[in-house]
């Protein structure tokens, strides 16, 4: 801390939108002190796919995706993905868009999406969505038993 006894600390945090609560403990010597408080975390536009849980193979589903403009000045908003999703919000509205995604194959899909807005804003959001097939793997098992010296394909 400097003279004053006030810190600043920068934070890495994860694509977020929502509270945290911050805390922090400082000693000098023989004293010592807490604070804890919350402390909102977001972006200045806020864009949130809402997909299904997962997809099975060959599936077609409707992804929407939310585009609430919070703190940019009145403009255009862009998220460039297949397809491009645009809308003109003024500071405090909100569009939604709505997209079809395809289960292509089992496995772990990512949806990328790269967004702009007013005032040069830039923010690239990644979200990953399950496709398994709609049947789970089957085990077959049998047994028995062979006399010695005899040999059997397996």
């Amino acid at each position: 801390a400097g003279a004053d006894g006030v810190a600043s600390i920068t934070l890495d945090l994860p694509d977020f939108n929502g509270q945290v609560r911050l805390m922090a403990t400082a000693w000098k010597d023989a004293s010592i002190g807490a604070a804890a408080t919350p402390l909102i975390v977001r972006d200045p536009l806020v864009v949130e796919p809402l997909l299904p849980r997962f997809l099975a193979p060959g599936d077609e589903a409707q992804m929407t995706v939310q585009l609430q403009n919070l703190d940019l000045p009145a403009g255009e908003a862009v998220a460039k993905g297949d397809p491009r999703l645009v809308a003109t919000l003024a500071p405090g509205a909100q569009a939604l868009r709505t997209v079809t995604l395809a289960g292509t194959g089992a496995g772990r899909g990512v949806i990328r999406l790269d967004i702009t807005g007013p005032g040069g804003f830039v923010l690239r959001r990644e979200t990953a969505i399950l496709v398994r097939p709609a049947r789970a793997p089957l085990t077959f098992t049998s047994g028995g038993s062979l006399p010695p010296g005899v040999e059997a394909a397996m």
